[in-house]
C-alpha cells in the first residue's frame, strides 16, 4: 500500500503560506505560526513540508 499525502484545501492554504515565506528576500527573518481548530492536519502538514524543504520543525 502506497502512502499518499492528500492535499486538501487546508493543506493547500498551508503550502501557500510556506511558499510566501520562501519567496521573501534573504535579509528578512522568517517564521510561520500555524494555528486553527484541532484535526485539520496542521501537524502532519508541517512535518511533511519540513521534510520536503529540509526545514526545522519545532
Amino acid at each position: 500500500m502506497n502512502k499518499i499525502f492528500v492535499k486538501t484545501q487546508n493543506v493547500k492554504n498551508f503550502i501557500g503560506l510556506v511558499d510566501n515565506l520562501q519567496n521573501k528576500p534573504k535579509n528578512i527573518p522568517k517564521m510561520e505560526l500555524g494555528y486553527g481548530e484541532p484535526g485539520l492536519g496542521k501537524s502532519q502538514t508541517a512535518l511533511w513540508l519540513a521534510c520536503i524543504y529540509n526545514a526545522k520543525h519545532i
